[in-house]
């Protein structure tokens, strides 16, 4: 009796390990920067991964119909038919000192430059930001770090590919946004395995 119940388990077990690694990626191959191919057992996906590096409009600067059509704009860029789109965000708190400290170079950088050009607005602007925001921060306003990672998760085609691997410039030509793909492929594997939904 003993013997049975202890082949019926181990019966199970090769049976859900079989079941687990046939879906499970273990490897992502990149294909080209921030675009990588990863396999199972039973398919192939092609997963791209980009980080928004550049500054993006404020909402708050919009009216709401603007606000309305500027987000339905970012939704339509990153919306590829045939493909899971995900975004991954990450806020974690920073070392006051050494926030204050980079603000403190950048301002000593900016006025140099400021000085030797008093007639460039952008730049006085940029100066009167690093200004703001050194004062929040002494004033006890906590700063935070807020990464992200956009995911597309297509099935293995070339057009896919090509899609993906164009998407960059298409943000920046058409929403001036810019993106940085990310190139480490066990970023591509972990976001393969478990994002929401996986099974």
């Amino acid at each position: 009796m003993f013997k049975n119940i202890v082949t019926a388990l181990q019966q199970l077990r090769y049976t859900l390990v079989k079941h687990t690694t046939k879906n499970f990626v273990v490897d992502c191959n990149a294909i080209k920067p921030g675009v990588f191919r990863c396999k199972t057992d039973a398919l192939s996906n092609i997963v791209a991964l980009y980080t928004i590096s550049g500054n993006i409009i404020s909402i708050k600067d919009l009216s709401l119909i603007d606000a309305t059509y500027h987000v339905k704009r970012i939704l339509d860029l990153f919306s590829i038919p045939g493909c899971e789109t995900i975004t991954y965000f990450s806020l974690k708190p920073v070392d006051i000192d050494n926030y204050i400290s980079k603000i403190n170079h950048k301002l000593q950088m900016k006025l140099v430059e400021l000085e030797l050009d008093k007639s460039n607005t952008k730049l006085r602007s940029y100066v009167e930001r690093l200004i703001d925001t050194r004062r929040r921060v002494l004033k006890g306003i906590k700063p935070i770090d807020i990464s992200s990672i956009i995911a597309f998760i297509c099935n293995d085609s070339q057009s896919y590919i090509e899609i993906l691997s164009s998407i960059e410039h298409s943000a920046k030509n058409s929403m001036n946004i810019e993106l940085k793909p990310v190139t480490d492929p066990m970023k591509a594997v972990y976001i393969a395995n478990f994002r929401e939904g996986k099974t």
